[in-house]
Order: C-alpha cells, then structure tokens, then sequence
C-alpha cells in the first residue's frame, strides 16, 4: 500500500470513530478545525508526507449545501461515486417531510394491512408486551449476522399461531427481510 492510501485509511478510520488508533480528539459537528487537525495529526505520524490534497475525502451535500466528509454520506450503487447525493441529517429530514405530507395515506395503508393479518398483529403485541415484561430479552445484535448497529427486530420464525407468538428470533433489518422473503 502506498503512502497516500494508508494515509487516507488513517483518516477514514478515525473519522469513522476508530479513534483508539490515533491521539487526536475532535468535536464532529466542527468539520473546518477537524479537517485541520487531522492535516495536522497526519503531518506529525508522516513527517516526509508533503501537502495532501483531502479534497477527495470530502463531498458537497445538495440538501444542506455543506462540504461535509463522505462518511456522512449513505452509499448509493447507481451514483457515480458510490455515495447520496445529499448527507444522512438532510435524507433524513427529506424523508420526515415526505411523511408528513402523506401521513394519511401511510396510517391508511398500515391499517388495511393489520386488517388484512390480525394474527400478525397479535402476534406483534405479543411480542412487545413480552419484551416490556422481561419475559423476553431483546439482544444488542443480530443473532444471524452479528451486527449491532441497525434496528434488532423479533422474526416469527414458525408463524404467527397462537402456540408460537413468542417464538421469535432477533434479527437485524436486513436479515428479517431476507428471512421474511425467503
């Protein structure tokens, strides 16, 4: 690996909150000083390294209109660089808007579905209620693939019966999708 790229892995390893690796501690919010700092913690491990262009670590959000760093940006296959065009604060707020207008046809078709699956519904409230009590524990991570930062939902492996309401696997988002579509 080259000078440049091990560089540029320190910078998205400590950007991406790996920080145990390097001494140099930033508020996230301050991406002007932070971006100093790091030239900074850069020039101090790598003394012969001459003036990096960072340019490329960096991205322009369209929503907020910032230049933020593109690891607070969600991937995207079909874009040009693999990233969002807007960073996760604007999606998100997009997306909360976007609901906002359409709240009535969303309640709408959530209540057609429950209508639709009562035992599903049941089995759901089950579930919660299970959960609140302490009857069932929900883990930090996926018991398919052991990822712990995405939503942890109860899969109903065997059904949604009345013998089998609690009979849950937990599962991230991902997998829950995968499991329900397989």
């Amino acid at each position: 690996m080259n000078e440049k790229n091990k560089i540029k892995n320190i910078i998205l390893d400590y950007c991406e909150g790996d920080t145990d690796k390097y001494w140099l501690e930033f508020p996230r919010d301050d991406l002007p000083e932070m971006v100093e700092k790091i030239k900074e913690a850069v020039l101090h491990e790598f003394e012969d390294v001459d003036q990096m262009d960072f340019s490329d670590l960096l991205k322009l959000c369209t929503g907020c209109k910032e230049t933020l760093l593109k690891t607070e940006f969600n991937k995207d296959a079909e874009k040009e660089d693999g990233l969002q065009t807007q960073c996760r604060k604007c999606k998100h707020a997009a997306q909360r808007r976007d609901y906002l207008k359409k709240k009535d046809v969303y309640i709408e078709r959530q209540r057609k579905r429950r209508k639709a699956e009562p035992e599903k519904k049941q089995a759901n409230e089950a579930v919660r209620r299970a959960i609140r009590k302490g009857v069932l524990v929900r883990p930090e991570s996926c018991t398919e693939c052991g990822r712990s930062h995405m939503r942890i939902e109860a899969h109903h492996h065997k059904g949604y019966a009345k013998e089998d309401r609690l009979n849950v696997v937990f599962l991230c988002t991902s997998c829950h999708r995968a499991a329900e579509n397989s």
